[in-house]
């Protein structure tokens, strides 16, 4: 044999070698394979094997808009450390704009270059004598809005690793705002808990209240109460206690929309739901309603300090709650917080809403806080909910809310009976092809058949490679992938027929069969790839998993038709020196 022959003979035996490793861990159980093997496998779907289907939208908006509000009191108290006592006044602007008015002109001089090195994301527009704008450049906006998207995207699958899906699917969808969440294997009854761990912001922040102005603030402004509103939007003020008025309401959203300009830029409106029990006869029913607590904005503490949270029980009712220890900055601020706060409330709040606002006893210096879990459910249900809290907290808050656009729920027997049926026209269609080429092509037919085994082989390592999402469009993906492969020999053998009715030789027809055929295959599944590749490029889900099955094919059937095939032709014809093929 050449050199040229035995390479390409060896290049064949390696790759068959490399797809054997790879597809073999996808049907042997798990830790049957010595450790080398590779650990790459393909999943299959939510439509083969059952799950839920979710679709978020990040709110990159209020994820720049958050990130303006924490600038704010940093901003005035870099002033105030400029310059003691300056007279100053802080608004918001639009989106990313803070309007910084001196009351003596002379003063927006403090906002120079240095003072503007604490604020790498700002940028310093001069509005006229004493006024100046600090706004965030579009390039940071996008900078900010991206990182938003990503970091939402790590946190998400942190938290669906904790929970225990096995190979959960979580990308970017069509938009850049938007991100497909796929939980194969899901059963239904942890649908609503997998749902609610993934929509928590888990954003905790620890402000001080400011209980001083709480009344002041009340009054003026309920005056501007909505008359004749009836039903849960209803708003009123209410005693909450120790002397402090607050406004309530059944509907928080009511209670946001009331008071979305009725604070300044120095406080926050922290919102407490308050559970209560009445007896309708014989029945105990739980309801509860919306009240506001009046907070300083700054919030000096956060989860970010957080190195360990985990579930306790109360020995004194049995209830859960969740235990936090900060780490050594967190225990620091919070020391300083509590003894420069002593007799007054600080609030505990996990995404806006005020979990609890204990009094300050005495300076709490040991790094320590607790969340009780609220409501009437049973201390199952509770436990439950602390243990959620403690893994998103574990895993890091969303940088911003994230909604959703778009469920969908598989059941499990939807999933196996696709599944079956999957697989049954997979293996159906894959025989009636090999009985065709066999039947009509004769011994030539064996040699496509032994390319198509290949092709088939090398498919499903390229997806285990990939670590690809096998979907029943996929499926589909495949079937038409073996049916093209065997479409490329019915052209290689149609024009070795018609060298060999020329009167040539085996071998020569055989040689120019393959030199005819190859522009018309060639161009054939060039054609298929570009339509695969805008497939994958705009679709999603199931449609992405066609694409992908599909161009996978498209690869390796061209290597088995044109490449394989070949060299087991040549074999007979120049090694075996036939003088007739069986074509």
């Amino acid at each position: 044999m050449d050199r040229g022959y035995k390479w390409r003979v060896g290049i064949v035996l390696a790759t068959v070698l490399f797809g054997l490793v790879y597809v073999v861990p996808n049907f042997v159980p798990e830790g049957s394979l010595p450790d080398w093997f590779p650990n790459n496998k393909f999943t299959l779907g939510l439509d083969l094997q059952g799950g839920l289907l979710l679709q978020y939208s990040v709110d990159v908006e209020k994820a720049v808009s958050d990130k303006v509000d924490r600038t704010v009191p940093e901003v005035k108290s870099r002033l105030e450390a400029k310059k003691a006592g300056v007279a100053v006044t802080l608004t918001r602007e639009g989106l990313s704009g803070i309007l910084i008015a001196f009351a003596n002109a002379a003063d927006a001089g403090l906002v120079d270059e240095k003072f503007l090195w604490d604020f790498p994301t700002m940028e310093k527009i001069d509005r006229g004598p004493g006024t100046i704008l600090l706004r965030m450049p579009d390039e940071a906006i996008t900078r900010l809005r991206k990182g938003a998207v990503d970091k939402s995207i790590e946190t998400i699958r942190s938290r669906i690793d904790a929970f225990g899906v096995a190979e959960p699917d979580i990308r970017k969808g069509q938009e850049d705002t938007e991100i497909i969440v796929q939980l194969p294997g899901l059963s239904e009854r942890d649908f609503g808990r997998a749902k609610e761990l993934i929509g928590k912001t888990a954003q905790l922040e620890f402000r001080m209240c400011d209980d001083e102005g709480n009344n002041d603030w009340v009054t003026k402004h309920q005056t501007a109460i909505p008359q004749g509103v009836q039903g849960s939007a209803a708003i009123e003020v209410e005693n909450a206690g120790g002397g402090l008025m607050a406004f309530k309401s059944k509907s928080k959203a009511a209670l946001e929309e009331f008071l979305k300009d009725k604070v300044d830029l120095d406080h926050y409106i922290g919102f407490e739901n308050i559970q209560t029990k009445q007896q309708v006869g014989s029945v105990q029913l739980a309801e509860g309603y919306w009240r506001t607590v009046y907070l300083h904005h700054a919030a000096p503490l956060t989860g970010e300090f957080i190195s360990d949270a985990r579930v306790a029980v109360d020995q004194r009712d049995q209830k859960p709650f969740v235990s936090l220890t900060f780490d050594s900055a967190g225990a620091r601020i919070f020391g300083e917080l509590t003894t420069a706060n002593v007799k007054k409330r600080m609030a505990i709040m996990l995404d806006e809403v005020v979990n609890s606002a204990p009094v300050i006893n005495e300076p709490i210096t040991g790094g320590r806080a607790q969340i009780t879990m609220g409501g009437w459910r049973s201390n199952q249900e509770l436990f439950e909910e602390a243990r959620d809290l403690v893994l998103v907290l574990e895993n890091g808050a969303l940088p911003a809310p994230i909604h959703k656009e778009f469920e969908t729920r598989v059941g499990p027997t939807l999933g196996k009976d696709s599944i079956d049926k999957g697989f049954f026209s997979l293996i159906i269609g894959f025989l009636l092809v090999a009985l065709f080429m066999v039947v009509y092509y004769q011994r030539a037919g064996l040699i496509a058949n032994v390319a198509l085994v290949l092709n088939a082989l090398f498919l499903f390592a390229g997806l285990a490679l990939l670590e690809a999402t096998l979907t029943l469009p996929g499926m589909a993906g495949i079937v038409l992938t073996l049916g093209m492969a065997v479409d490329a020999n019915v052209i290689i053998n149609e024009r070795i027929r018609e060298e060999l009715r020329a009167g040539k030789t085996p071998r020569s027809a055989v040689e120019a069969g393959y030199g005819k055929a190859w522009t018309a295959i060639f161009d054939a599944n060039l054609t298929t790839i570009i339509a695969a590749l805008v497939l994958y490029n705009y679709g999603t889900g199931p449609i992405r998993g066609f694409a992908v099955t599909l161009m996978l094919g498209i690869v390796s059937s061209l290597f088995t038709a044109i490449f394989v095939t070949r060299i087991i032709f040549e074999f007979f014809v120049n090694r075996r020196r036939l003088e007739r093929l069986s074509i």
